[in-house]
């Protein structure tokens, strides 16, 4: 079985290893194959993606919390004044888990 090395080097004239800039964009080419065949995003996708979840990171304004994170912190209480009222867990571990929030 013969296992093939691609590469974007080869010998100039001298036998000096150049890069070959010509296959640039068979490289690329091969690429998006790869990442479809995978199921995985395409270069430009995931800076997309990247910007997407760096935007999602920081809220508008740093001092208030947005209406969907306001939400979660009040769901997430609910579940736990649930948990407390039906002795799922006690009254110390249910003033830690409210500070936590």
């Amino acid at each position: 079985m013969n296992i093939h090395a691609l590469t974007n080097e080869g010998q100039n004239s001298m036998g000096i290893t150049v890069v070959l800039r010509d296959q640039v964009p068979i490289g690329r080419a091969l690429e998006r194959a790869a990442l479809t065949a995978l199921g995985l995003p395409l270069p430009q996708e995931r800076a997309q993606i990247e910007a997407h979840v760096q935007s999602e990171s920081h809220p508008d304004s740093p001092g208030s919390p947005t209406q969907q994170q306001a939400s979660s912190v009040t769901d997430r209480l609910r579940e736990l004044a649930t948990l407390h009222r039906e002795g799922l867990i006690n009254e110390t571990e249910f003033a830690i888990a409210k500070a936590n929030l």
